[in-house]
């Protein structure tokens, strides 16, 4: 269970607030989505349920544990968290295989890589992949890790073969 505790986040320290003691209860495994207009702190919602943002007050609970408790908890915690953010910058240098193994690691499943397209690439550098195969990595990566898996605009520059899969 992940639940937001009267959570407010403002990017400056007397800033408007772009999260504004927000509640929020998701009861288990399933498919989440967030709707709202550009701006309207979707990307920011998903930063602090991840983990990449500390909000200005209020707590984010997975499992019984506040995620900003301690060190500790959100060391542990970060572990069933997988995050893939809108813009999502990997090593250049490094190839698909490496990104592979470096990021999803070991039990990363083939099938996902064949579902995905990305075979075909495998033995590319990342500076050399399409935005869209970029993405792809990506979002193969995100989806083996994690029991929570927070995915902002996963369709993004992605064509039609893909977005029929979701």
């Amino acid at each position: 269970m992940l639940e937001l505790r009267s959570i407010s986040f403002s990017y400056l320290v007397k800033g408007p607030l772009i999260l504004d003691t927000l509640d929020l209860k998701l009861n288990g495994p399933g498919v989440f989505l967030i709707l709202g207009n550009n701006g309207s702190g979707k990307s920011t919602l998903m930063d602090v349920m991840s983990g990449f943002k500390r909000p200005a007050q209020g707590n984010v609970i997975i499992n019984g544990v506040d995620l900003y408790g301690t060190d500790t908890a959100t060391y542990e915690l970060s572990k069933l968290i997988s995050y893939m953010p809108a813009s999502l910058k990997l090593p250049n240098n490094l190839y698909v295989d490496d990104l592979i193994q470096l990021y999803a690691g070991p039990y990363y499943p083939q099938a996902l890589c064949t579902e995905l397209g990305l075979d075909k690439v495998r033995n590319k550098k990342y500076s050399e992949l399409s935005d869209g195969y970029k993405t792809r990595l990506a979002l193969s990566i995100c989806l083996s890790r994690g029991a929570y898996i927070f995915l902002d605009e996963p369709l993004k520059s992605q064509d039609e073969q893909l977005r029929k899969l979701f």
